[in-house]
């Protein structure tokens, strides 16, 4: 399980403990739970005829403390996330409910999709609509640091690509394209990872959110260029519209937009989704090189791709459309 036995030990003598104070049978099986970009570690705890997940994060304590926090701030507003039962800051144990093993990323198709993303969509917009505190807020310079990591890490330490004078200024001039995009929408409370392997099926109709600790302050379509343009299914630009208009008839509803600003729902959904790709690509590429994990590199084409399609569209990405295109090329040669 890939940790100390005398952590592993005090981890379970700690769960013991928190089962019994649930009225809960102390005795349990534990089952680990999927790898994640974080150190966090998760474990299933099946009791008697019960689940819980047990988690272990000593070296990410902050972001445990916004998850119990966020936890009970969402649950009082609707949205469907996991509660915490129990919490050690100093050790940095949680146990906390489990929602089951239905991840939208493993159960989407054809046939259940707009059944899922209408349940995922409504669960989206509880979230933006739910006025939480102290949640940090994407400004220029944090999206603009988030952007700079495909240059460092994608291009010049995975691709060794180093950008000639014209090349650096093509990808600034495309930086501020896309930051006008990303800045010019509403600003609302975004989960930052709205995605497929983040939603759970809990019941027909129902949607679980997951991995919701690094909220922010953000635009209105970033979340939804998370799901739209989710990195595990097959989008065109067919299907995109199809899905955005699901969308924005649920946040015209909920007063989040107003017929105004629909000229611009396309533009503010593709820049979201450029500055987000962009920041992906750097730091899947990170988590490869310097923390050693690189099972999401499978990852790397298919955000690419999305990129390379929403330049396409804009005349004013022209010249970074044809600058990405032969990056594509390139990381085909490294992939094969």
């Amino acid at each position: 399980m890939n940790l100390e036995k005398k952590t592993l030990d005090s981890l379970l003598e700690w769960a013991k403990l928190q089962l019994t104070a649930l009225g809960q049978n102390s005795e349990f099986i534990l089952e680990p739970l999927r790898e994640e970009a974080s150190s966090r570690r998760y474990f299933r705890i099946i009791s008697g005829e019960s689940n819980f997940v047990l988690v272990y994060s000593s070296s990410e304590v902050d972001s445990s403390i916004k998850f119990s926090t966020l936890s009970s701030e969402f649950l009082n507003n609707g949205v469907k996330v996991p509660e915490v039962y129990s919490f050690d800051r100093k050790k940095g144990f949680m146990l906390i409910e489990d929602f089951g093993d239905g991840l939208y990323q493993d159960l989407l198709s054809d046939k259940n999709e707009l059944e899922f993303y209408n349940s995922a969509f409504y669960e989206l917009i509880k979230i933006q609509t739910t006025d939480l505190k102290d949640l940090k807020k994407i400004d220029r310079n944090m999206a603009s640091e988030q952007m700079n990591l495909f240059e460092y890490w994608f291009l010049d330490k995975y691709l060794s690509i180093r950008l000639s004078s014209a090349e650096k200024d093509c990808v600034n001039s495309a930086y501020q394209f896309i930051l006008k995009g990303f800045f010019s929408q509403p600003q609302v409370t975004c989960h930052f990872d709205y995605e497929s392997r983040n939603l759970i099926e809990l019941s027909p109709n129902k949607t679980g959110v997951l991995d919701f600790q690094d909220a922010v302050i953000g635009p209105i379509f970033l979340d939804v260029a998370s799901l739209i343009k989710d990195l595990y299914q097959k989008r065109d630009i067919a299907k995109e519209k199809e899905l955005l208009v699901l969308y924005t008839n649920k946040a015209l509803d909920s007063g989040l937009l107003d017929l105004g600003s629909s000229k611009d729902w396309h533009l503010w959904l593709d820049m979201a989704g450029m500055q987000r790709q962009l920041r992906i690509l750097g730091t899947l590429v990170r988590l490869h090189l310097r923390d050693q994990k690189s099972f999401r590199l499978i990852d790397l084409p298919r955000t690419l791709k999305y990129l390379i399609d929403a330049s396409s569209r804009y005349q004013e990405l022209d010249e970074f459309s044809l600058f990405l295109d032969k990056i594509s090329s390139v990381l085909d040669k490294k992939n094969s």
